[in-house]
């Protein structure tokens, strides 16, 4: 099987402890990951002619400090499609996408072209890297991770719908600039997303206090869909 390198946020490790938990163990594979916020603003350099990423955002967490490659590997990045950044923000106590203002009679609406804008904004350089990864001929993937979870909209004193709403348009936009671009994504189960749009508990995280991470079922599952993708490109 080609070489697979696992790289990005927090959801990255949780793949790396469901490979640990394989028997019998997978082929190799290879895991860089770092907190979710280094992701949305880092500096892109090239380290002896390979991509390299530094951020260090954190306080108190390890810096971004990856360099991607070689480019004949399977790079699988979990990342671009991870919606916290927009769904957490506490302007969605004022403010909901337009077309749940009927819903939400108290709260000021926004236009589908703010929101992708806003999108695209927070984007850039994870856009970026992708097409930099393209233009060097590195084969790409991109993992999606879990739907919102059912505590988040207690936890950050949020709407459900309005959560729900933002979140389907985020991930709508992050894919359809995935497909322009030519770069697939491995998506989750359907079984993992309930009727309401968010997570359903036996893929959700145990702990109450965690609002994005998937359970250790979620993590084993993606990681087989993600072999199974890789198998398919050798």
């Amino acid at each position: 099987m080609t070489m697979l390198r696992i790289f990005g946020d927090s959801h990255a490790a949780l793949l790396r402890t469901a490979a640990a938990r394989l028997r019998p163990p997978p082929p190799p594979m290879e895991f860089q990951h770092c907190h979710g916020w280094n992701w949305v603003e880092f500096t892109l350099s090239m380290r002896e002619g390979r991509p390299h990423c530094h951020a260090d955002r954190v306080p108190g967490s390890p810096a971004l400090d990856h360099t991607l490659g070689p480019p004949q590997a399977l790079h699988v990045f979990s990342s671009p499609l991870h919606s916290a950044v927009v769904v957490r923000d506490a302007a969605w106590r004022r403010f909901c996408p337009w077309d749940r203002a009927a819903a939400n009679p108290t709260l000021t609406p926004v236009s589908d072209a703010a929101l992708e804008a806003w999108f695209t904004q927070l984007l850039a350089c994870r856009f970026a890297l992708i097409r930099e990864l393209r233009r060097l001929g590195y084969r790409l993937a991109v993992v999606e991770p879990p739907r919102p979870l059912p505590q988040l909209p207690a936890l950050f004193t949020l709407r459900p719908d309005v959560i729900r709403a933002v979140d389907q348009r985020y991930r709508d936009h992050v894919r359809g600039w995935l497909a322009a671009e030519g770069v697939p994504v491995i998506g989750v189960p359907e079984a993992s997303i309930g009727p309401d749009g968010f997570t359903t508990p036996a893929y959700a995280s145990p702990d109450p206090q965690d609002p994005h991470h998937g359970s250790a079922a979620f993590a084993s599952e993606m990681l087989a869909r993600i072999l199974a993708f890789a198998a398919t490109q050798d």
